[in-house]
């Protein structure tokens, strides 16, 4: 992905964006768009998460990863009320859903980031191919089904990709 020239964090977080970019070490990363049927993915995960006894629940919530690192997942979920704008806070369960225009490397990189930062639960959605993935040490694992066994939660792939 294209980046621009450095810019702070503050200025990063203060400036109004057509479509927000992450930032990374001072540099602007941009990011590929979805489809509509990424979107309507987005929303089905969201409304599962709420479901189950998410209390906050976000697309597209850019999350401050590192002290100069920001990351944008496609879906988070926090199992408490979070009222900051750009939490710091690692979400219980992010969710990535694979873009025209991504790469496997670039994506398992974010996930990658995303489990050093703390996130218990690491998704990856394939949208053309309709496949699931958990991420786990390293590794994309495909799985019929998303669980958060703390909420006694699960996700099928026919639940989520039914009439898209």
């Amino acid at each position: 992905m294209a980046t621009k020239a450095a810019i702070s964090l503050e200025e990063h977080l203060r400036t109004p964006y057509e479509r927000e970019p992450e930032y990374v070490d001072g540099m602007l990363e941009e990011r590929p768009f979805g489809t509509i049927k990424h979107g309507e993915l987005q929303s089905r995960i969201a409304a599962a998460l709420r479901r189950v006894g998410f209390r906050t629940v976000g697309s597209e919530i850019t999350i401050l990863i590192a002290p100069a690192k920001t990351r944008i997942p496609a879906v988070i979920a926090y199992v408490e009320k979070r009222r900051e704008a750009h939490p710091s806070v690692p979400p219980f369960v992010a969710v990535e859903i694979f873009s025209p225009g991504d790469s496997v490397d670039r994506v398992s990189n974010k996930l990658e980031e995303y489990a050093q930062f703390g996130v218990r639960h690491l998704w990856l959605v394939a949208p053309e191919t309709e496949k699931l993935f958990v991420y786990s040490v390293g590794v994309l694992v495909p799985v019929d089904e998303f669980q958060v066994p703390e909420l006694d939660a699960i996700f099928t792939a026919r639940e989520l990709f039914d009439d898209l």
